[in-house]
Order: C-alpha cells, then structure tokens, then sequence
C-alpha cells in the first residue's frame, strides 16, 4: 500500500550534469559500468576485466586507474577504514581484494558460486557475498580473506545484500522467490524470511537502522519493511523495472535506479502502532538474474 510518507516524490533522468557521490555510489557505479564493459563493448581492456575507481567528488571514471579483477564484476564495497575494496566476480566465481592505497589486488577469495553483491559489517570484520547460482551467502572473514563458515541458505537467486547499522542483521533479496531474507549475523543462520514483490533486486537499510527499502524490478514498486517486527508496512509505485536503491546520508529519502527516469522516494516511515503489531509471518529456516 502506498501511502503520504511513503511515496514516489520525483523522477530524474540519467545523464546530464554530474552530480556530487559518495565514495560507495561512486565504486558501485565504477564496478556496474567495468562489468558493462567486460562483457564485449570494447572500452575497457579484454579479457581483462577491470574496476575503474572514481575521482572524489563526481562520477568522472580516471581512464589511469584500471584495476584487473575477476570475469564480470558486479558489486562492491569499501571498507569502513576506506583501506581495501571487495569486489563480487560473477563470473569467475570469486571476490577480489583491492588496496584501495595502491589499486592493486592483494588477495583472491575462491569458493563462491555466482557472486553479486557483497556487504561489509560496520566493525570492517565481516564480508557477506551473495551466491546468486547457489541460493546461498558466504562470509569472508577480512583477517584472512578467507571464507568463514558453511554458506547460509537464503531464497532462489540471492541478489543484494545490506546490513544494519549495529550489524546485528543482513537483508538479502532473493529475486527468484519474491522473498527477503533475513540473516542473523551472531549466528549466521537466515531467521526470517518476508514476502515482497516480483523479482526483487536492490536491498538497503535505512541509516537510523529502522526500515529496509527493497526494489522490485517485477513489480515497478519498493517495499517498505519495519525492522523491527520485519513486517512490510508500506509499498511504493516507482518507475518501469526498479534495480537498485539508496538512501541519503540523512535517511530523508531514497533513490531508486529504474529503467524509466530514476526516482526519489520519501523514507519517512509511516505512523504505525508496532505493539499490537501481529507476530511475522516470515518462515524460519536454518540456514539467474534476469
């Protein structure tokens, strides 16, 4: 249901003047056009695949900082220190460890099954990778660049993940089941599994840790879910075939990458009262793109 707080407040076409990014907005859209490319437009080296970093500030690409990854780079994160970026190769199977100090790759995490997106903890201690061929999430532990753990079985086709401000919890959005999965990071078992729309994509937490905003590329709509009882309490209209969301560093709003004309959507949780709210309904199970 969409409703006055939560709503589709404008529309923005892409291209035009740079806009000012964040350093995560300006790696993810570094990452996103690098895996573009490698798959056969020619601008970037081939076979190489590599991760273009941004200049501070605006999303200008420097052609002198190429970094050779893994085949089909997707996601990526830095870390909390800014020191290293996780980078997901979808199709080499594998993360890459880059030196953000020197934009060399310092290690090669193995092991993994379609990687596509990746979240870090707050603490900087803790990779989650989403396996998108193998309905599962690894965790890399950052000490050794290894992976910790058997994978966490979420939903079909695991695509974003994010993580809580304390870290307590992982939100993974499961495009092939409709469902978004929820990880307790203590234990590394899925705890909650919540029902969203059709073919969910982008998953981001909301800064003050209370709302999870997940895109729905099936639906045209983003979900609104309470972290606290992870119930949805909202769902928004946006544009033709919605794939990522963001939300400002204030928490006001959020942008949703469409196919139509990007979209900002208030983040202003609706009025809701959360003590007679009735237990979650998610399933509780142990732990291709389109």
């Amino acid at each position: 249901m969409e409703n006055a707080e939560n709503r589709s407040l404008a529309s923005a076409a892409a291209g035009g003047q740079a806009t000012p990014m964040s350093t995560e907005a300006q790696e993810t859209y570094a990452a996103a056009v690098a895996s573009m490319l490698s798959q056969g437009c020619g601008a970037l080296p081939f076979p190489g695949r590599p991760v273009t970093a941004a200049a501070p500030g605006v999303a200008t690409l420097l052609a002198n900082a190429l970094v050779p990854v893994g085949t089909g780079p997707i996601g990526v994160e830095i870390t909390p220190d800014g020191a290293f970026a996780y980078v997901a190769n979808n199709g080499g199977n594998t993360v890459s460890v880059i030196d953000t100090a020197t934009n060399l790759v310092t290690a090669t995490v193995t092991g993994l099954n379609g990687p596509i997106d990746v979240a870090i903890t707050p603490d900087g201690n803790f990779v989650y990778v989403t396996n998108g061929n193998g309905n599962t999430v690894s965790v890399i532990d950052t000490s050794t660049n290894t992976i910790t753990g058997a994978p966490i079985v979420v939903g079909s086709n695991p695509f974003e993940v994010d993580i809580t401000p304390d870290g307590a919890f992982a939100y993974v959005a499961n495009h092939g089941s409709g469902t978004v999965s929820v990880i307790d990071t203590s234990t590394n078992l899925s705890i909650a599994t919540i029902t969203v729309g059709s073919l969910p994509n982008g998953v981001a937490v909301s800064p003050d840790g209370l709302t999870v905003y997940v895109s729905n590329s099936g639906s045209g709509s983003v979900s609104v879910i309470d972290i606290a009882t992870n119930l949805v309490t909202a769902t928004v209209g946006v544009g033709s075939t919605p794939i990522g969301v963001v939300f400002t560093p204030d928490g006001n709003f959020a942008y949703v990458a469409t196919t139509a004309p990007a979209r900002s959507v208030s983040s202003t949780p609706p009025p809701a009262p959360r003590a007679s709210s009735p237990p979650s309904t998610a399933s509780r199970p142990r732990p291709v793109r389109p």
